[in-house]
């Protein structure tokens, strides 16, 4: 899993916390909400659909009957990505994190 979600996939978690949509609804509750409304501003349907295609993929969201929840990888993930915006936002790296944090393994690549 990625170290940090990309703006459109918190977006559909936030929007989706403790609630299930449509892909249509999603689609129009981030075209009308005051925050995220650019992320799908020019977007088709079509493309909206393939960006949550990739997300449940990565088991971020589910469909069960039709309707999009949040999935059990989020639920997995979330508090080390609570983890991480807390660092973030300290200024500290990512180094001083896997310093202190016992689950962040760290691995050096030598590139020839």
């Amino acid at each position: 899993m990625p170290l940090r979600l990309d703006a459109f996939s918190r977006a559909v978690i936030q929007v989706l916390d403790d609630t299930t949509l449509t892909a249509d609804d999603l689609f129009g509750s981030l075209k009308n909400h005051s925050e995220h409304w650019y992320l799908v501003q020019h977007q088709s349907r079509e493309a909206f659909g393939k960006q949550l295609t990739s997300m449940w993929k990565a088991g971020l969201i589910s469909e069960p009957a039709g309707e999009i929840v949040i999935g059990p990888q989020w639920r997995l993930i979330k508090p080390y990505e609570e983890r991480l915006a807390e660092y973030r936002q300290s200024g500290k790296s990512i180094d001083q994190l896997a310093q202190s944090e016992p689950w962040i393994q760290t691995l050096d690549v030598e590139l020839r």
